[in-house]
């Protein structure tokens, strides 16, 4: 009879405060938390700095990669690669090229 009395008085009344002893565990572990973040954060935040002005893996032109180009590498590598397309006069079937003051503005 004694173990039922004893259950009935663990279940019956208000639950206790967390212990100070907790409290104290539970700060420091948030306290932990907040800064993990706060450094993750700075990392992402200078990772992403140290790529400004640089084009991001996995851009492509048709077939051609730019990933990691600056925007004036990648304008000189694209104007190497680039074939450029004649165009066709008013006379009938005769072809000109474009001229390179076109092509370097």
């Amino acid at each position: 009879m004694s173990t039922i009395n004893q259950a009935r008085n663990l279940d019956s009344g208000p639950s206790q405060p967390p212990s100070l002893e907790m409290r104290s565990k539970l700060a420091v572990a948030l306290v932990c938390g907040v800064a993990l973040l706060l450094v993750a954060l700075g990392v992402v935040y200078a990772w992403d700095r140290s790529q400004s002005g640089k084009i991001a893996d996995g851009v492509r032109v048709g077939s051609l990669e730019l990933g990691g180009h600056t925007e004036q590498s990648a304008t000189e590598f694209l104007r190497g690669k680039l074939v450029k397309p004649p165009i066709l006069s008013p006379r009938a079937g005769a072809e000109t090229r474009m001229s390179e003051a076109i092509w370097t503005s």
